[in-house]
């Protein structure tokens, strides 16, 4: 008995799963599934993650460095007694050459930059989304077709191998008809795991874990529209991208040149000393900051100048790419 209430269970739990596996979503059209993939897509999460990664890198840029506190005492002994020193300076950093200006603009173009690309990424995903809901709504439709060319096989081909005596036209017929309906299987079996891949492909996209129907998949294309006008190329997010990665190229340029100059260090500063009975009090000037003897950031402006260079380039590319491939799609 308890054998038996356990494969009863078992069974149960099967049969529950694959209805819970084969549970069809409930959209009420393809513009519900084509919103939902613009806000759950894996890609656009990421972006704009990205995005607000890249917001916080001009919060970061602003900053001015912390002033610096140094504190020294000392100890000694001399011929004329114990010695006590004690000294304290407190400098502030001031960067020179505008490189706070210079990180902003930096940061500020990055974040420009990115939000292209991530546009350009968000484009590309949604595009893929919805070739992948008129491929499945087309292997809906084929699997049927498929499915009614190998009846139709079969049923010739079994009267064929009915038959106790063929003709050599029937003969030849006969395993014409076997290898086209062997055929016509595997492209069955090929169109339904490729139906099984697509929807779970747009279920995660979605963020649902069921079966897209073929009800609520898109029915028809506009193929009407013109994509030649200049300020639909000129809001082109790949050309953005790239018009934002030269002005970025160009803000490190400018970057590396301020870098060119040293930072200054300067402050009041406090000394305390103490001989014996005798106390000197100290009070001046702390000045801190690099001679440029060995260098002068030679190689980070000569990289900034060679990206400006490669920039300039991808960007004339994408131009003519552009240009010489206007998009006209017309009935």
């Amino acid at each position: 008995m308890q054998k038996l209430r356990t494969v009863v269970q078992c069974l149960l739990f099967v049969f529950s799963f694959n209805n819970l596996v084969s549970a069809e979503c409930n959209f009420s059209d393809a513009n519900e599934i084509l919103g939902l993939i613009k806000e759950n897509h894996p890609n656009i999460q990421i972006n704009k993650a990205r995005g607000e990664s890249l917001q916080k890198s001009i919060e970061i840029a602003e900053q001015r460095p912390n002033p610096e506190l140094d504190a020294e005492s000392t100890v000694g002994d001399s011929f004329e007694g114990n010695i006590y020193t004690t000294s304290v300076s407190l400098k502030h950093t001031f960067e020179l050459g505008g490189k706070r200006d210079s990180r902003i603009n930096v940061a500020t173009n990055a974040l420009k930059t990115g939000m292209e690309v991530a546009k350009y990424s968000n484009q590309n995903a949604i595009i893929d989304a919805v070739l992948k809901l008129h491929r499945l709504r087309q292997v809906y439709e084929l699997i049927p077709l498929y499915r009614e060319s190998l009846g139709a096989f079969n049923k010739i081909l079994r009267a064929l191998k009915r038959s106790k005596s063929l003709s050599p036209e029937q003969q030849v017929e006969k395993e014409t008809l076997g290898l086209a309906t062997n055929d016509y299987k595997l492209k069955i079996s090929q169109l339904n795991a490729e139906k099984v891949d697509l929807s779970r492909h747009l279920s995660f996209y979605v963020g649902t874990d069921c079966t897209i129907p073929n009800k609520v998949l898109p029915k028809n294309i506009n193929l009407s529209e013109e994509f030649s006008d200049k300020s639909q190329l000129d809001n082109y997010s790949k050309l953005k991208a790239a018009n934002y990665a030269l002005e970025l190229a160009r803000s490190n340029y400018e970057l590396e040149k301020s870098n060119s100059y040293p930072n200054i260090q300067i402050g009041p500063t406090y000394e305390y000393e103490k001989l014996n009975l005798s106390e000197v009090n100290t009070v001046g000037v702390a000045l801190t900051m690099d001679l440029p003897i060995f260098n002068i950031n030679g190689g980070g402006r000569a990289k900034a100048t060679k990206d400006i260079v490669a920039a300039t380039v991808n960007l004339n590319n994408i131009k003519k790419w552009v240009d010489n491939g206007t998009l006209k799609i017309s009935q």
